[in-house]
């Protein structure tokens, strides 16, 4: 079973995936203390997870990505909508004091 790269080397710019391993690296396998499991179970254990880390380590990475991405969207979105708004209030302002005027014009000529 091969190994896959590891996970920091990868993705080198990631914080998240930095502060989970800290720039360390995988511990070297050591031959089994108690007796019980062989040291080939150990060895093929260890590798698998390995390999689901490194699995689950680009799918956060992707999911970091696109949040990051989303997060840039709804920004754009969020500016645009904030700018219409004033553009809006303003016209609405306008409006109100060209009634605001004809409805003073209109009470002044009816005394």
């Amino acid at each position: 079973m091969k190994l896959p790269k590891h996970p920091l080397k990868k993705y080198p710019k990631n914080k998240t995936l930095y502060n989970i391993y800290r720039g360390k690296g995988a511990p070297k396998a050591s031959v089994c203390e108690h007796g019980r499991v062989g040291y080939n179970d150990l060895v093929l254990s260890i590798k698998r997870s390995i390999l689901i880390i490194s699995r689950l380590s680009k799918c956060l990475a992707e999911m970091e990505d696109k949040f990051s991405e989303t997060k840039e969207t709804v920004e754009y979105i969020t500016e645009r909508a904030e700018h219409q708004i004033k553009q809006r209030n303003a016209i609405i302002a306008k409006l109100q004091e060209r009634l605001e005027d004809k409805v003073n014009k209109k009470n002044g000529r009816l005394n």
